[in-house]
């Protein structure tokens, strides 16, 4: 999410999703002008800016700490997959 004083940018993977408010007309967020070709320019303002934070700002992706106890069971994420190994070949490209 981007956000200035007049305006609201919600930028998900399935781009259908994607949201643009214009928090001055509509502080409630009730209408999605995301397709409206008058907020082409801000909408992409807030786009770089967003992509700029991604890409030099926010925090890098976690790795599984080998170390750190796995709860194995029914119901839990580990079940049947061995998620210490299957992250750990995402973590080291080296092994």
């Amino acid at each position: 999410m981007a956000r200035s004083k007049t305006y609201k940018l919600l930028l998900c993977t399935d781009a259908s999703f994607d949201r643009f408010y214009d928090l001055v007309e509509d502080p409630l967020e009730l209408q999605n002008v995301y397709g409206d070709r008058s907020c082409t320019g801000i909408r992409e303002e807030l786009r770089t800016a967003l992509l700029r934070w991604s890409l030099f700002v926010s925090c890098t992706g976690t790795c599984l700490d080998e170390y750190a106890p796995v709860i194995e069971g029914p119901g839990s994420r580990s079940e049947g997959r061995g998620v210490v190994g299957d992250v750990r070949l995402l973590c080291r490209q080296d092994e």
